[in-house]
């Protein structure tokens, strides 16, 4: 019995513990394919990437314990070494270290906060 009242106890306690969830995005807006390379420095991985016209794709995802309101750096998650290039080989030159560059979305659930950053990359974003 003493086993189930900490189980009971337990699944308790751990219903109760609020979560965050981070999703960065890109939306191409442009005339052609994009292609995004760089890393992720949560989970210490490379983004290699191809966005098609008109497609938005999730370039990066993160989840913590805690439930957090406060936006999320995007140089904390990419540094400085996201490059954004269209077919043409042009570079984009939308800062994407800029916060105010992304539409942040920031959604208060009971127990949960979800992060949605969007990027919008257009053909006047290339040089």
């Amino acid at each position: 019995m003493k086993y189930v009242l900490a189980l009971s106890a337990l699944l308790f306690f751990c219903s109760c513990e609020k979560n965050t969830y981070v999703d960065f995005q890109i939306k191409n807006m442009s005339d052609t394919p994009i292609y995004v390379t760089g890393h992720d420095l949560i989970h210490n991985w490379a983004i290699k990437d191809t966005i098609l016209v008109g497609q938005e794709k999730n370039i990066a995802s993160w989840g913590k314990f805690g439930k957090d309101l406060n936006p999320f750096s995007p140089q904390g998650f990419f540094g400085d070494d996201l490059l954004i290039v269209n077919e043409l080989g042009d570079t984009s030159i939308r800062d994407y270290k800029v916060l105010n560059n992304w539409q942040v979305s920031i959604d208060d659930q009971r127990a949960v906060a979800y992060h949605t950053y969007i990027l919008e990359i257009g053909n006047l974003d290339f040089n």
